[in-house]
């Protein structure tokens, strides 16, 4: 699924902008990958085991984008990103048949 787009504005003034990466992004979310798995020991990965290449990140974003269920929302700031999120809607769904 994709996120078109929403530009907001942080409580201190930096402009931002929300949508879903696409495959021009893979190189920016692989180093964003990389980058957070540098700031803590208790994430899935050390940045040593990423060996995606921008090939496969790029698959996998497509993926994303023409799946029914699932959506990546990415926050940029400027040119990088700032924050990201991936939603399993597969999971909202099951629970309403309940």
């Amino acid at each position: 699924m994709r996120y078109v787009g929403k530009n907001i504005i942080l409580k201190d003034g930096t402009k931002c902008f929300l949508r879903s990466p696409d495959e021009q992004d893979a190189a920016t979310m692989l180093e964003y990958m990389k980058m957070t798995s540098t700031e803590t020991h208790y994430m899935v990965r050390y940045p040593e085991e990423i060996e995606l290449t921008d090939a496969k990140e790029a698959e996998f974003l497509k993926n994303y984008i023409e799946s029914k269920q699932d959506i990546i929302i990415v926050a940029f700031v400027e040119y990088d990103v700032y924050w990201s999120c991936v939603l399993h809607l597969w999971s909202l769904f099951s629970c309403e048949k309940l």
